[in-house]
């Protein structure tokens, strides 16, 4: 990989400069090939649905790693932009809020069920069995939908560059209802850990300024879709379970406590 420039690392995988106009996504070794093809596919599809993410152009194999050629795109990361701007917190919950409904706008009849995403994910929550029948029973009674949603979407997913903004990492994509994706962004927003390599500096703001920005988020979600607490409390318990299934050591404990609170 001498030849590429590393421009971007997460979980998952590492992005280099492919040209002058592509990136490349190279995915950490191991990764079934199967899931980075749906990647692409998923990414392509949610890309002709007018939504601004980068457009794909193949796939490609290197050191036995397995990528995906996307476009690339200018800007910085909404996450990083907070850890430099802390004062535009509430600018930014508002702005990703925007964002994700305008996400929920779209639709699409291609791709994969959230029901089933979902499922999958509560299957393999490490909870007790009682626990998990719960939350499938739970989540089967709430109402569908076909509204396209990101499923993973957080300020590290979002380019910002000036009044544009980018929104990538479209893996967990699917069609469904608005309202899951909005309290998984929330249980993401609560709970979740700072990305690898983050400074000292942008974990103290994250601590710090996190509880204002997922209040500043929530609220102009909910205005923007007109959404009641009545409408989103039935959907933490089933929500909280399926994300004890992404099986992330630093949210267990915190999950545990809130599938616990909402259990009846």
């Amino acid at each position: 990989m001498s030849d590429l420039q590393m421009i971007g690392k997460g979980r998952l995988a590492e992005v280099f400069t492919w040209d002058d106009n592509r990136v490349l996504k190279l995915f950490t070794a191991g990764r079934d090939p199967a899931t980075i093809e749906t990647e692409a596919r998923v990414s392509a599809i949610v890309h002709d649905a007018g939504i601004a993410t980068p457009g794909v152009h193949g796939l490609v194999e290197r050191d036995g790693r397995h990528g995906i050629v996307f476009d690339r795109v200018d800007g910085t990361s909404m996450l990083r932009l907070l850890s430099t701007r802390p004062w535009m917190i509430p600018a930014y919950g508002r702005r990703l809020a925007a964002l994700h409904a305008s996400i929920h706008r779209c639709q699409s009849g291609a791709l994969p069920s959230q029901l089933e995403q979902l499922e999958n994910l509560i299957d393999r929550a490490d909870a007790p069995t009682a626990e998990r029948d719960q939350a499938r029973i739970r989540l089967r009674e709430m109402p569908g939908g076909t509204a396209i949603c990101h499923g993973d979407f957080h300020p590290d997913n979002v380019l910002i560059d000036g009044d544009k903004a980018t929104i990538i990492d479209w893996t967990t994509a699917c069609v469904g209802n608005p309202v899951a994706d909005f309290v998984r962004t929330s249980l993401i927003l609560q709970l979740g850990a700072p990305p690898p390599g983050a400074s000292a500096w942008n974990r103290a703001i994250i601590g710090v300024g996190r509880a204002l920005f997922h209040r500043s988020y929530g609220r102009r979600y909910q205005r923007l879709r007109h959404l009641h607490p009545q409408d989103i409390q039935p959907w933490i318990h089933p929500l909280a379970v399926s994300r004890l299934g992404a099986n992330i050591a630093t949210e267990r404990d915190q999950l545990l406590a809130l599938i616990d609170q909402t259990a009846n």
